[in-house]
């Protein structure tokens, strides 16, 4: 499996108005990642911006089909626009609210699957109905792997790292959104340790690195130096691609 691994300019980070930029940076994307011949594009969480949670599945249903005409596997993130920026809040939706913060997965030939973050770190993960923990609910089939997705602090998640262990998955994905801290890569350490596969991670950056660790818990993190890049230095996407043996 070939995945398109990003990191992306965190300018217009949760502000709708900005989803037509993003938007013609996502298609130029598209066309890197069909060049490359990739099976799948990483976009951090919170990549696109809607302006109430009635939008977000019409929003993922529209990314996903611009990257499915073209062969290509979406994995990527859409928060809800915040009244207060920075300021997480729980949703009001469902009887277990959870962030305003969705991830999704469209792979080819199945069903969109779209989920909301249930936690931002490790201690309020406790708080998580165990229907509701990330686990195989999360995996989709890309290339003949399976591929589970997590979004953003839901990888400091002892319940979620169990659960992946026991999915049998050959990839976890974070869509990460800004800054998480010198906790990540020891909680990308943790969840090979758990699930025994690869971990691959894509946030949005000032500068910074591509994280990723192999099943064997190798890690090849590439700066944004090293990475090609979609955009100008207003905003741009960094990208590299990974194999998944």
């Amino acid at each position: 499996m070939k995945l398109l691994q990003t990191l992306v300019a965190s300018d217009g980070f949760r502000i709708s108005t900005e989803n037509p930029r993003r938007t013609a940076h996502y298609q130029l994307l598209m066309k890197r990642a069909e060049e490359l011949r990739v099976d799948a594009i990483l976009l951090p969480g919170g990549y696109w911006t809607v302006r109430n949670e009635v939008e977000v599945r019409a929003t993922a249903m529209e990314m996903a089909e611009m990257a499915r005409s073209r062969g290509i596997a979406l994995i990527a993130g859409i928060d809800v626009e915040e009244e207060e920026p920075g300021r997480a809040k729980k949703s009001k939706v469902g009887p277990h609210p959870a962030f305003p913060y969705f991830g999704f997965a469209a792979a080819l030939g199945q069903a969109l699957k779209l989920w909301q973050q249930t936690s931002d770190n490790g201690s309020n993960s406790h708080d998580v109905p165990e229907e509701m923990i990330p686990s195989n609910q999360r995996v989709v089939s890309i290339a003949g792997k399976n591929v589970a997705t997590l979004i953003c602090g839901e990888l400091y998640s002892p319940h979620a790292r169990r659960a992946m262990g026991e999915s049998n998955v050959d990839l976890v994905v974070d869509l990460g959104h800004v800054g998480m801290g010198q906790g990540l890569i020891p909680a990308m350490k943790c969840m090979v340790k758990a699930a025994l596969c690869t971990v691959a991670h894509t946030q949005h950056v000032k500068s910074g690195s591509l994280h990723y660790l192999d099943a064997r818990g190798i890690q090849n993190s590439v700066s944004c130096d090293e990475c090609e890049y979609v955009g100008d230095e207003d905003f741009w996407i960094a990208y590299t691609v990974r194999t998944i043996e």
